[in-house]
């Protein structure tokens, strides 16, 4: 059998299953789409325009926004805006990466594993899992790796303020 003829089986079942859909897949198909949906389009307001009125672009980040240096600030200002920037990954949102990383994931292993479109309660138990697996992780890195790394930053740029460039 060669790919076309693979292509086409897997079409054809696809359409056998479109006309044999239940309501509780039609369902559980729907609410993943605009759950997947309104996490994209919350990432990507936070991600590149979190302000309103705001050009959406690369390092408008909310998590990090306000850290952005300026050729005017002091040092104590330079300071809190390292701290502020080293707080990325404690201000992300795991929830809607999550829910964007589960739902692509689910689909191509559940139509490479089954060879045809998963049914409501498949995907509804894939994407149960999966989504604890990648919420559960991504927590456990923040907490483990993150939050001490950021308290020595946050540390670190507090001697520097005090034994370097005490307030007078």
């Amino acid at each position: 059998m060669d790919f076309f003829e693979t292509c086409g089986n897997f079409c054809n079942s696809c359409i056998n299953y479109v006309c044999d859909i239940d309501w509780f897949t039609i369902f559980i198909y729907l609410s993943t789409f605009i759950a997947l949906y309104a996490a994209y389009l919350l990432e990507y307001k936070d991600l590149f325009c979190p302000y309103d009125g705001q050009s959406c672009q690369i390092g408008n980040g909310a998590a990090y926004e306000k850290g952005k240096p300026h050729k005017d600030d002091d040092i104590y200002t330079l300071l809190q805006k390292i701290r502020i920037s080293s707080r990325y990954d404690e201000a992300s949102v795991y929830w809607r990466r999550s829910i964007i990383f589960t739902v692509l994931l689910l689909f191509v292993l559940l139509i490479l594993a089954l060879k045809r479109l998963p049914n409501g309660y498949e995907v509804l138990v894939s994407f149960i899992v999966i989504y604890l697996f990648t919420f559960l992780f991504l927590v456990y890195y923040q907490e483990v790796v993150s939050k001490p790394a950021t308290k020595q930053v946050k540390d670190t740029t507090y001697i520097i303020e005090r034994n370097y460039f005490p307030r007078k």
